[in-house]
């Protein structure tokens, strides 16, 4: 099955959005992480530039890249290099994201198929997702139908 560049985007938005209420923050970050390293290494992603926000927790200010992937915004942990390279937004450069519906099971089966296709792996040999897995035990029983049948329910949407 072939996903594009929207679809992905669509995913981890939902996914976003999930990992700020979820248990498995963590590994829906991780997810989320790895899906926009792979849009940027293959062209379909962009480093727009660094944003500022206050920290509610602690008041200090954090610095972030938004990443644009199609019309969808998302913030990544900068590099050294990305203040070298970035310039930081401005108020107004902040758009916001599209409404999207999606279930979580959905958002995260695209996300696990895409990185599979793009990565060159089929079983869950990638450290970071063999983390997501194994704590997930329903992703390794789950028939392949089942799954594609809840996908294609979406986009029929």
């Amino acid at each position: 099955m072939q996903i594009t560049p929207i679809e992905v985007a669509q995913a981890i938005h939902i996914i976003n959005r999930y990992a700020k209420l979820s248990v498995q923050t963590q590994h829906l970050y991780r997810i989320k992480k790895e899906a926009l390293e792979l849009l940027l290494q293959t062209g379909h992603a962009k480093k727009v530039g660094l944003d500022v926000y206050k920290d509610p927790r602690n008041g200090r200010k954090r610095t972030f890249v938004s990443v644009k992937v199609e019309n969808f915004y998302f913030h990544i942990s900068p590099t050294k290099n990305d203040y070298k390279k970035l310039q930081y937004l401005k108020k107004e450069e902040k758009p916001h994201n599209p409404l999207v519906k999606m279930d979580l099971s959905v958002a995260k089966h695209i996300l696990m198929t895409y990185l599979r296709n793009e990565m060159g792996f089929f079983g869950f040999n990638e450290p970071s997702l063999q983390i997501y897995a194994s704590s997930n035990p329903s992703l390794q029983d789950r028939r392949v139908s089942n799954d594609m049948r809840s996908v294609s329910q979406w986009f029929s949407r």
